[in-house]
């Protein structure tokens, strides 16, 4: 029992005096946590439990996204800078977004209209041969 609740303070301890915490306030160098460790674990739960919220929040936002009306640059344009700003703010939540890139490509190919979409997949797409050759 004793080493059980050693490990759950040494847990709670290193998370909540990590950088990439999202806790409300650092921890003071051997501040008892065993007598708040259900609190200071609640806390953190509720913490991260807003942060999947809001990382959904993207996905649907991404998935959701209007597609473009038409083939003009400025369509297209702003099928992307949507797309952008979701995925930049997935990376600021720390996201592995390295992981997605055929999934976030699918997405934004399905937006286009039917004309860019037919140009993106063609064998012979300058767009195509781009992305295959930096590979």
């Amino acid at each position: 029992m004793q080493l059980k609740m050693q490990w759950k303070t040494r847990a709670v301890s290193t998370i909540l005096n990590s950088k990439k915490t999202c806790a409300s306030k650092p921890r003071l160098a051997g501040q008892d946590i065993d007598v708040n460790y259900k609190e200071e674990w609640d806390l953190l739960k509720s913490q991260f439990m807003i942060m999947r919220v809001v990382v959904e929040a993207h996905f649907n936002s991404i998935i959701n996204l209007r597609p473009a009306p038409n083939d003009s640059a400025s369509s297209i344009k702003g099928v992307l800078d949507a797309y952008q700003q979701h995925i930049r703010a997935l990376k600021a939540l720390g996201r592995p977004l390295e992981f997605w890139d055929d999934w976030l490509v699918h997405e934004i190919v399905n937006k286009l209209s039917f004309e860019a979409r037919k140009q993106w997949t063609a064998p012979s797409s300058s767009m195509t041969n781009r992305l295959l050759l930096n590979s």
